[in-house]
């Protein structure tokens, strides 16, 4: 029965592109493409948008296609004035794709076997309805017959992150008055969102002719998803099905100096509440709270017992000083905008 589905399916659907970004993260692509191989509805392309230091990911994955029908095409991430512009790569390679439906994925994800299929299936269900569908963030332990009942310490940091109006997957699919995201946590139904995570999102590419990625963002472009999927989200409609499960292993490797992240991660947030939210006192106020809330989770952190201990004491601040200097970095070159006048700066 569920073959017959399937074909359907891709009858519905002319062609669907698998669009990677990737940098210096070999084993955790590999992995990638090799549950993207498997599943049980198969891509017509995949498109890795790449900015290693070699080009190792592009012959693994020419090496994992061969002999197989899947187109593949290969593009390196744009430097511009010495700056890697992940989003630039991006509107580049979405011109370029095959695909009707283009699936965004970052390179640490694995998917599970029907991933594409409850996608597409999503949009055969609502076919003009939408043109964006993503899927759900599935940890590990929930293939667990009996659960764990959450502890004291998960529920503490799961109502701090609400507090604070910071980005966590218990909400409801929207952007919070403070400007960052909370996904939909829904295990069992489908329901409408307005932003989606590029590392588990689905966009018609016709959506493209309209809306493209910002161009401002760089490095790894934190929220530059949030962004263009809001703006996107003004005009037409996205959904979320928990039924396209995919884990997320957040990978350590290759990521930049806490301090530069940090900077990027404030800077980011402020250009993204700006061009998008209302100027409102309620949201300049929740915006404030919820940068207040980071630095705060920068001194103290609530995960053990031990942690807390040593927040206590000082250690934290000790160990992230790093990270605590650069949101101040931030902070520094958002007042210097406002007082000059400026643009927001890196």
């Amino acid at each position: 029965m569920l073959d017959q589905i399937i074909i359907c399916i891709k009858t519905v659907v002319n062609t669907v592109s698998i669009l990677i970004s990737t940098k210096n993260r070999f084993r955790d692509l590999k992995e990638c493409v090799g549950s993207v191989l498997v599943q049980s509805v198969m891509p017509d392309e995949i498109i890795l948008v790449d900015a290693s230091d070699t080009g190792d990911s592009k012959k693994m994955v020419e090496e994992l296609l061969f002999g197989n029908a899947i187109k593949f095409t290969y593009h390196r991430q744009d430097v511009i004035s010495g700056k890697i512009r992940k989003t630039a790569a991006w509107n580049k390679a979405v011109r370029l794709a095959l695909g009707d439906i283009i699936i965004f994925l970052d390179d640490d994800v694995v998917l599970d076997k029907h991933y594409i299929y409850h996608i597409l299936k999503t949009y055969d269900e609502n076919p003009e309805s939408i043109v964006g569908v993503m899927g759900h963030f599935k940890n590990p332990k929930e293939d667990n017959a009996i659960q764990e009942r959450p502890s004291f310490l998960y529920l503490l940091n799961k109502s701090i992150y609400k507090l604070f109006l910071l980005p966590r997957e218990t909400g409801r699919g929207v952007i919070q008055p403070s400007g960052f995201p909370a996904y939909p946590a829904s295990k069992n139904t489908i329901v409408p969102v307005e932003i989606m995570p590029t590392g588990n999102m689905s966009i018609k590419k016709e959506v493209f002719q309209e809306f493209t990625f910002d161009e401002w963002f760089h490095g790894y472009s934190y929220q530059e998803d949030d962004d263009f999927t809001y703006r996107v989200s003004r005009k037409y409609k996205f959904l979320y099905t928990p039924f396209a499960e995919l884990i997320h292993k957040a990978s350590p490797i290759a990521r930049d100096n806490k301090g530069i992240i940090e900077t990027m991660k404030v800077l980011n947030h402020y250009y993204f509440f700006k061009k998008n939210m209302p100027k409102s006192l309620k949201n300049w106020l929740a915006f404030t709270w919820s940068e207040f809330g980071l630095l705060f989770l920068r001194c103290f952190s609530f995960s053990s017992l031990k942690n807390i201990y040593i927040s206590l004491i000082g250690v934290t601040v000790f160990k992230n000083f790093s990270a605590i200097k650069g949101r101040i970095r931030g902070y520094n070159k958002i007042l210097q905008s406002l007082l000059l006048k400026k643009s927001i700066e890196y």
